[in-house]
């Protein structure tokens, strides 16, 4: 009995130094991964005379970088803004004339309005991995 526990000493001795001994090696770092670049979106709407937009909607992924360029159609200034997105997209058009603007779409979800002088008249979709069905 004596002779089996000093086995078992001597071999939890053996795993301890082998231990110890890989743990002072040098590791090899992994090279650096860059993240991959964002997503460039250009966007291009038309607010009609009428004050809607056309395409009525539109789908960008998840952190893509958005380049929105809105032509006015119309014959009056038009106030065209984002909800869920207000601090980021707020612009005047011209009547004839496009306005031009970048921003990053980062808040994922389906009922984003675009809004034309205040009326909502579109609908601006970020799709992101939790709209895929059983990942909420």
């Amino acid at each position: 009995m004596n002779r089996r526990y000093g086995m078992l000493a001597l071999g939890l001795l053996v795993a301890g130094l082998a231990l110890g001994a890989l743990a002072r090696m040098p590791r090899s770092e992994a090279p650096a991964r860059e993240a991959p670049p964002a997503a460039r979106r250009n966007v291009v709407i038309a607010i009609r005379a009428d004050g809607t937009v056309i395409p009525d909607r539109v789908t960008v992924p998840v952190g893509a970088e958005v380049t929105l360029v809105a032509a006015n159609e119309g014959s009056r200034p038009r106030a065209l803004s984002l909800s869920g997105y207000g601090d980021r997209l707020d612009l005047r058009v011209a009547p004839g004339k496009t306005a031009r603007t970048t921003f990053q779409a980062e808040r994922p979800g389906r009922d984003f309005v675009w809004m034309v002088d205040g009326a909502p008249t579109g609908t601006f979709v970020v799709a992101g991995s939790h709209l895929i069905e059983g990942h909420e």
